[in-house]
C-alpha cells in the first residue's frame, strides 16, 4: 500500500472516530435526549424535592392528581376521584385499582398513606402549608385514602398533591432511603434504568402505563451546565429538548419552543412596603405606583426582555390571564409617559426622584429596560445586581431600611398565591391590614367554584385598586427548546415536563 493511500486510510479512520464520538449522544429512533443545566438535588429522589430534580421525579412517579398547562382544573391520576370536606380539614381520595409500580407490584392506599405520612412530609423541600404537623393523620378505608389536616389549605390539590409522587412502601422499607435513591421505583410513565452522577439519568417507557403510554421509548436526561452548549447540541441532533437554553438563542436558530409550568408574573416590589412594619416610603402613594405602570413599556419588555416568551401582565397582581377566575376587565396599563409625569407631579414629584433598584443577575436585561423607561419620566435608578439566592435572603425577615424597589417573579395563581399577603410570613410582597384580610378571606374558601368566583369578583378589582405590586409581564415557569425530531407536544404538566405527551417524527 502506497504512503498516499495509507495516509488517506488513516485520515478516514480519524474522521470516522471523530464522527462516532460526536454522535455518541445522538438519539436513535424512539429515543429522546433532554439536556438540563442542573439536576437540582441530584440523586435525592426521595424524600420529595422542589428543585430541578422534580422533573426527573415526575417522569418516574405519578401523584394522586395532576394539573396541565396552561393552568387547568385538577385531573385524576393515581386517585380517580376525591372529596373535600366542607371545613377543608379532610380529603377522601379514591385510589385506582389498575396502577402498578415499575417492579410489578400493585399501588395501594397503604403506599399513598406511607408517602404522605407526616414524618416524611416534614423532610420534604418546600410544602410549607402541610408541614409542621398540619397533616394530622391519614386513614385507609378499602380503596380510599383519607388525609386529615389541622388547618385547611384551600389549594392543597394544585399546590401540593400534584407534586407528591407516590412511592412504594414495601420497596423503601426493604432497601432503605439510600437504596431507593440508587434505584428508584415509581408508577410514572417512565422507569429508571441508570444514573451516572454529574452526567446522565437513563429511563425507559412503561409500555402499559395506566394513564398514558409514551411515544418515547428511551429517555436520557443529560447534565449540561452551560446554556450555550445546549444550542450546539440541538443543532447537531445530540439533544432533542433543552431546559436552560437562552430563548433569544433559540429564536436566532429558529428552534421551536414550548412553555411549561405554573403561570408567573414579573414585576416591581417595594422594600419598605413589604416590611412587617411598613415605614415611610415615597412608593406608598398609589399615584407614584400607577405612574410607574404608565411609564414602563410592557410590550417592549415582553419582546426584548423575554424574547417573545412573555406578554404584558394583567393589571392585577398574582392573577395571571392563564388561570380560572381571571377578570379581563383589568387589562395591562397602556404605555403613557405623559400620564406618568402628570401623576408624579400630582404626587409631589414634578422632577422625579432617585431610588435603589435591586435585581437578580439573571434579570439584568429586564432591569436595564425598566430603569431606562423610568428615567424617561424622571425616576432615576441606582442598579444593584445580586445573585438570586442572595437577593432572596435579603428579602427574608422583611427588614428593608432604604426606600428601594426590586424586580422579581412571583407565582400568579390567585388564591394559591395569597401567602404573599401573610403579615406573619418570612417572605412577603406587601404589608397592610387590607391585604392581610384578603389573605384570610380567600384562604377560608374551600370550594373550587367559589374560589374562582372570588378571584373574579373580589380579588381582581381589589388588586387593580390597590396595585400593591406592579405586575409588568406574565409568562409560564419555563421555556423548553425543541429539536427537529419532536413532532408535537400535546400538553405539559404544571410541575413536570409531561414528556409522555410528546409525539416523535417517524
Amino acid at each position: 500500500m502506497s504512503k498516499k493511500v495509507t495516509s488517506l486510510f488513516m485520515l478516514m479512520c480519524i474522521l470516522l472516530i471523530t464522527l462516532t464520538a460526536s454522535v455518541a449522544w445522538a438519539a436513535s429512533k424512539g429515543s429522546v435526549t433532554i439536556v438540563m443545566t442542573t439536576f437540582g438535588k441530584e440523586g435525592r429522589w426521595w424524600p420529595q424535592g422542589i428543585l430541578a430534580e422534580k422533573f426527573i421525579i415526575g417522569a418516574m412517579s405519578d401523584p394522586l392528581v395532576t394539573q396541565y398547562s396552561p393552568f387547568s382544573r385538577v385531573k385524576p391520576a393515581v386517585a380517580s376521584s376525591w372529596k373535600i370536606s366542607e371545613d377543608g380539614l379532610s380529603i377522601d381520595f379514591t385510589i385506582r385499582e389498575d396502577v402498578y409500580f415499575h417492579d410489578g407490584t400493585k399501588l395501594t392506599p397503604e403506599d399513598v398513606s406511607y408517602t404522605i405520612a407526616p414524618e416524611w412530609i416534614d423532610q420534604f423541600d418546600g410544602f410549607s402549608r402541610i408541614k409542621g404537623g398540619n397533616v394530622k393523620s391519614t386513614e385507609i378505608k378499602g380503596n380510599h385514602f383519607i388525609v386529615h389536616l389541622g388547618k385547611p389549605v384551600p389549594q392543597i390539590l394544585n399546590n401540593y398533591m400534584v407534586r407528591i409522587g407516590i412511592r412504594p412502601k414495601a420497596y423503601i422499607e426493604k432497601v432503605g432511603v439510600k437504596g431507593y435513591n440508587k434505584k428508584p421505583i415509581g408508577a410514572g410513565p417512565f422507569k429508571f434504568v441508570k444514573h451516572v452522577k454529574g452526567e446522565y439519568v437513563k429511563m425507559e417507557a412503561v409500555e402499559d402505563h395506566y394513564r398514558k403510554v409514551p411515544d418515547i421509548k428511551e429517555l436520557t436526561w443529560r447534565l449540561v451546565p452551560e446554556p450555550a452548549t445546549h444550542i450546539a447540541l440541538l443543532r447537531t441532533g445530540e439533544a432533542d429538548i433543552s431546559y436552560g437554553a437562552n430563548v433569544r438563542e433559540l429564536n436566532k436558530y429558529n428552534f421551536r419552543t414550548k412553555n411549561f409550568g405554573a403561570p408567573l408574573q414579573g414585576g416591581l416590589f417595594f422594600g419598605r412596603l413589604s416590611n412587617k412594619e411598613p415605614s415611610k416610603s415615597r412608593f406608598e402613594d398609589i399615584r407614584v405606583r400607577r405612574a410607574m405602570l404608565y411609564a414602563i413599556d410592557k410590550e417592549k419588555l415582553s419582546k426584548l426582555g423575554y424574547y417573545g416568551a412573555a406578554r404584558p401582565a394583567a393589571a392585577t397582581f398574582m392573577i395571571s390571564s392563564l388561570i380560572p377566575g381571571y377578570n379581563d376587565a383589568y387589562k395591562p396599563f397602556p404605555y403613557d409617559p405623559e400620564k406618568a409625569k402628570a401623576l408624579l407631579a400630582e404626587a409631589g414629584y414634578p422632577d422625579g426622584f432617585t431610588s435603589n433598584f435591586y435585581f437578580s443577575t439573571t434579570d439584568k436585561q429586564m432591569a436595564l429596560l425598566v430603569g431606562s423607561d423610568l428615567e424617561k419620566v424622571g425616576i432615576k435608578t441606582n442598579l444593584k445586581a445580586y445573585e438570586n439566592t442572595t437577593l432572596t435572603k435579603m428579602r427574608y425577615g422583611r427588614k428593608w431600611t432604604d426606600d428601594s424597589m426590586f424586580y422579581g417573579a412571583i407565582w400568579a395563581a390567585g388564591i394559591g398565591a395569597l401567602f404573599y399577603f401573610d403579615q406573619n410570613a418570612m417572605l412577603n410582597a406587601y404589608s397592610s391590614q387590607e391585604t392581610h384580610d384578603l389573605h384570610n378571606e380567600g384562604g377560608a374558601i374551600i370550594d373550587i367554584g367559589k374560589q374562582i368566583k372570588w378571584i373574579h369578583d373580589v380579588l381582581s378589582p381589589k388588586m387593580y385598586d390597590l396595585q400593591p405590586v406592579l405586575p409588568l409581564i406574565e409568562r409560564s415557569e419555563g421555556t423548553l427548546g425543541l429539536g427537529p425530531r419532536i413532532k408535537s407536544w400535546e400538553k405539559t404538566d404544571n410541575h413536570t415536563f409531561g414528556l409522555e405527551f410528546i409525539t416523535l417524527k417517524d
